[in-house]
């Protein structure tokens, strides 16, 4: 029986991906905040998940371009 491991090899890149995006987290505050010209939360807390969807989207077409190549 195959051992479970809640990180392996397919989430490492989603991981990854939502961490890039809490890194870039703090900079869209502050341009958001500059733009309105006070501090509120709006739609750059979607950002992290943004980052796991265009991760999702890119492996599917990789999936994909694999199975038609073959």
């Amino acid at each position: 029986m195959k051992k479970f491991r809640l990180i392996n090899r397919t989430t490492i890149p989603y991981i990854k991906a939502f961490v890039l995006g809490l890194l870039i987290l703090p900079i869209a505050f502050k341009a958001a905040s500059l733009e309105r010209g006070y501090h509120a939360a709006g739609g750059e807390l979607l950002i992290p998940f943004l980052f796991i969807l265009i991760q999702a989207l890119a492996n599917e077409i990789k999936t994909f371009v694999k199975e038609v190549v073959r």
